[in-house]
């Protein structure tokens, strides 16, 4: 990931996460209330959440939500309403775990390198 550090820019969402990307065309039909992302990568899309909004993440390297929380302000200077959640762990086994909760929008954006996991 990458963010912007001109004042004033740093808070746009960067790299295929853009207004005029995928999420941006989602966030222009529909807006969700509670939202998960597989995937926390530097945590740009919490920078999606307005008020109102409830935006969790699900990252299985615990390497990689240090580098978000001390490299990227996008969790700390982003999100809806009250703190952003992060669980570490895999995807596939912490939404099982969630099995009680609903959402309304689900991102999935995990892969290593290129490679983009079959499941």
């Amino acid at each position: 990931g990458m963010q912007l550090q001109e004042d004033g820019m740093d808070y746009l969402l960067t790299s295929y996460y853009n207004d005029e990307g995928p999420i941006g065309d989602v966030l222009a039909a529909y807006v969700p209330r509670k939202v998960m992302v597989i995937g926390l990568g530097v945590g740009t899309l919490n920078c999606i959440a307005d008020p109102g909004m409830e935006i969790s993440f699900i990252e299985i390297d615990p390497a990689v939500i240090d580098v978000a929380k001390r490299h990227f302000t996008f969790l700390s200077g982003c999100g809806g309403d009250g703190d952003t959640r992060i669980i570490e762990g895999d995807g596939r086994l912490e939404m099982l775990k969630l099995k009680d909760e609903t959402f309304d929008l689900i991102v999935i954006d995990v892969f290593s390198s290129n490679y983009i996991p079959s499941h």
